[in-house]
């Protein structure tokens, strides 16, 4: 914008606002940079916060497959007789999982449960410290004696 100013030899012109440098003020950098640094922290607490939950769900595939597996050695036991004695309170590690009852103790555990003398209740399962927080997981089946006659009422 050009303005006219009275000085002392008469009338001159003066231009006001935008000058004829280009370039961006201190301030205007200022703002672009903490801008910056604000979409930064947000991506980088997104990374983070996804690698966490990457680890939380490694070690549950982890635990799965450990209680999976041990549940299928009790069931394919070949003497029913001697399921009780050999696995109830069998207790085993999981990889490098700790186990929730503090530092050193193992995360799996068997209990096999014979009150009925034809079918016995096996479970299988996990606590661990993960990631997060206390985590476990559990499954449990029937098991049978082949030689036995089950009658359901």
């Amino acid at each position: 914008m050009t303005v006219l100013e009275m000085t002392a030899k008469g009338y001159a012109m003066r231009t006001v606002g935008k000058s004829s440098e280009t370039g961006f003020t201190l301030l205007e950098l200022s703002m672009v940079v903490g801008l910056l640094g604000v979409v930064a922290v947000t991506l980088m607490g997104a990374l983070l916060s996804t690698v966490k939950v990457d680890g939380a769900m490694r070690e549950r595939e982890e635990a799965m497959w450990a209680v999976r597996s041990h549940l299928e050695q009790v069931v394919a036991w070949p003497d029913f007789g001697s399921l009780v004695t050999q696995w109830d309170g069998f207790i085993f590690a999981i990889g490098s999982l700790e186990g929730s009852q503090g530092p050193g103790t193992l995360p799996g555990r068997v209990e096999v449960d014979d009150s009925d003398s034809d079918l016995v209740r096996v479970t299988v399962r996990a606590d661990w410290v993960g990631t997060y927080d206390e985590n476990s997981f559990e499954l449990s089946t029937l098991v049978s004696d082949s030689n036995a006659t089950i009658v359901v009422e």
